[in-house]
């Protein structure tokens, strides 16, 4: 949907909205909950167009506005476009997949409560002439394992299937992670106090690079190697420019080719000259060099006095550059463009560089006005590169199919205005996708700026540890201390920490235990160790204006992984075969079962299954478990359910109570 402002004297007022969508008026689905920008300019928003990964058609559109911009009674729209698939063959054919969708689902949920009845001659009426599986075939295999055929060892044998096919991942994803907080004290030098630096990771040698930045006082120029390994600070040089790399600088942007052990290096913050900004600079002051560190051969080579005269970026700040290492390319996008090169826009757009063909292609210009998506050029954002292992296309939570390799840009600073929208570029069709106008509608950070983000391809995950922020309707900023976990699999944010503490002294007390507030710094990931690092950066305003920070953190994240979730279900498995043997009069078994096989799977840190074991054991010790059949089966129901409940959505039967419906 294309909202037109119109001019500003008629301009646009309502602030929230939401958008409804249906073949029906009554039938109608939220496709939208989202908000205006404050200005003239026409903004498109993408509308959630597919449910249980059909496409969603709607005959009906409806706009509800919630809240205004100013407190007038009246909400004012100027016009509005749509725009989507209209082709009447294609729309048939989705309606036909949708109902045989919507008709397949209710079966599942008569089948299901059959079951659950334990009507099995109807149950297997209805599943040989409809033809439709209840659930996954794995699932179908361990009920009949645990009900049918009572073989609990088979039952963990399919478990062990399910754990080596990953079926446990979507379960894992929607979990929280647990953090940890560890100072590096590193033995030896170490780098001074800076913000506006750079940091990389070669994850493959467990090294950390860290270049340049702004002490407070001026530039620096030198270049750090951290080895987490010996846990040692090396300075590979006091100030490259000696060594013909580049020049002491802050707010420049770098990336790591760790295929060939080659470090890229562009753009810098240059205080402008006023008085000449209408002469032709003579200098390279206003010009962007662009570097490369070879690792190997330990020396910088300048592949460009000016990337502008190339037909690459302009002289840019607080930009953002990532690398395709197989394909060899480098994206640039945003910054701030320094006058007075050029002096027409000040923000850069999106570039890439072919590192074979030494080649800059222009992909987007700022609010460029042929693009339905309006990507606005920014600064103190993130972008990063995401490439799924599997080279399997992913979907955003509108629906909308993404290529396996894609560019995410999130947050920054555009004029006066700080930013939380959130957006995908795909590789393949050269467009944009909007996931959200302002992430904090959708349960993630503010609007922010220096927001530092990393990304873990094998989770399929975006981390976020916030800067500079600034709450809803309030202009000024503030220093947040969170950190944030948006998952591309669900689509979810998630806040795994926070503390926004604003006193001096509170920080100086903790100060070797979790960092202070702060903008600036940098972050990056060690993705295979689940480990962030953290160094430097800006305290904020309630320091001296000049004091910059040099505490270097790990953070380090945990989470079930899928051999826990295993131990765990096989836990409750065993737990259930317990009782199956006292039914049976076995008590004596089921003491000996209970000490050796099941006692060695608790997991002493989780209190339910402490308690769920110190329960039976006494139970059993005691003789006071129950011999009421039905109570045995209702738990086995229990059972099954529990264990379900671990497995992705697509494999699962409806989870509806059909009871519930009349």
């Amino acid at each position: 949907v294309l909202i037109n402002k119109g001019k500003k004297s008629q301009a646009i007022t309502f602030r929230e909205f939401k958008v409804f969508g249906g073949m029906t008026i009554d039938s109608m689905k939220e496709l939208l909950h989202s908000s205006t920008q404050l200005n003239s300019d026409r903004e498109c928003f993408n509308l959630k167009h597919r449910f249980n990964e059909i496409p969603y058609v709607s005959q009906f559109i409806q706009i509800i506005p919630i809240a205004n911009w100013s407190p007038c009674l009246n909400f004012k729209l100027w016009f509005v476009e749509l725009f989507g698939e209209i082709n009447e063959q294609l729309i048939t054919e989705l309606v036909k997949k949708r109902q045989k969708f919507i008709e397949e689902q209710a079966i599942k949920l008569c089948l299901g409560h059959l079951r659950n009845l334990n009507l099995m001659d109807s149950f297997r009426c209805i599943l040989n002439e409809s033809k439709i599986n209840l659930e996954d075939p794995i699932l179908t295999q361990l009920y009949k394992a645990i009900f049918e055929k009572k073989d609990f060892d088979n039952a963990e044998v399919i478990l062990d299937k399910a754990c080596e096919l990953n079926l446990f991942d979507e379960y894992i994803q929607n979990l929280n992670y647990t953090i940890k907080w560890s100072k590096i004290q590193s033995t030896g030098l170490k780098p001074e106090a800076r913000g506006g630096h750079q940091m990389c990771i070669d994850e493959k040698d467990e090294l950390i690079y860290l270049y340049g930045g702004w002490n407070g006082r001026y530039d620096i120029g030198d270049f750090w190697v951290y080895s987490i390994k010996n846990n040692v600070w090396n300075e590979l040089s006091p100030d490259t420019s000696q060594q013909g790399g580049p020049s002491p600088r802050s707010c420049h942007k770098i990336c790591f080719d760790s295929k060939n052990k080659l470090l890229y290096l562009l753009g810098k913050f240059t205080e402008i000259d006023t008085s000449r900004l209408s002469i032709q600079p003579t200098s390279d002051q206003y010009t962007c060099d662009f570097f490369v560190y070879s690792v190997n051969k330990n020396s910088w080579t300048k592949i460009s006095n000016d990337t502008y005269k190339e037909g690459g970026p302009p002289l840019v700040y607080d930009h953002q550059m990532v690398i395709d290492e197989e394909a060899q390319n480098i994206y640039i996008f945003g910054g701030r463009v320094i006058p007075p090169n050029p002096p027409t826009n000040p923000y850069s757009g999106l570039y890439v560089y072919n590192i074979a063909t030494n080649k800059w292609t222009s992909l987007r210009t700022d609010r460029d006005s042929n693009n339905l998506i309006n990507l606005r050029s920014r600064v103190g954002h993130s972008m990063l590169l995401f490439i799924d292992p599997q080279k399997k296309n992913h979907f955003t939570p509108d629906g909308s199919e993404i290529n396996s390799k894609s560019l995410y840009i999130f947050s920054g600073q555009y004029n006066r205005d700080y930013l939380a929208d959130f957006y995908v570029y795909d590789f393949t069709t050269q467009t944009v996708v909007q996931i959200c106008q302002d992430s904090s509608w959708n349960g993630g950070p503010e609007p922010g700026f220096s927001h530092r983000a990393c990304i873990n391809n094998f989770t399929k995950e975006i981390f976020v540890y916030t800067g500079l922020t600034r709450a809803k309707f309030i202009l000024s900023e503030s220093v947040r201390n969170s950190l944030w976990v948006y998952s591309i699999y669900t689509g979810k944010w998630k806040c795994i920490y926070k503390n926004e503490n604003t006193d001096i002294q509170y920080w100086e007390k903790n100060k070797s235990i979790e960092p202070c507030p702060r903008f600036a710094h940098q972050l990056t990931i060690h993705s295979k160790n689940q480990e962030l690092y953290l160094f430097g950066g800006n305290p904020g305003e309630n320091y001296h204006r000049s004091q910059r920070l040099d505490d270097f953190w790990k953070i380090k994240l945990n989470k079930s992984s899928n051999i826990d979730i295993l131990k765990k279900l096989k836990f409750y498995l065993r737990m259930h075969r317990c009782l199956e043997l006292v039914y049976s009069d076995k008590w004596r078994e089921a003491a000996n079962y209970l000490r050796d096989h099941v006692t060695p799977l608790a997991d002493l840190n989780s209190i339910d299954e402490c308690n769920q074991l110190t329960k039976i054991s006494s139970e059993i010790l005691n003789n006071q478990i129950s011999k009421d059949y039905q109570q045995l089966l209702n738990q086995k129901r229990q059972l099954f359910e529990f264990l379900v409940s671990f497995f992705p959505t697509n494999c699962v039967q409806p989870q509806i109570n059909l009871m519930n419906i009349i």
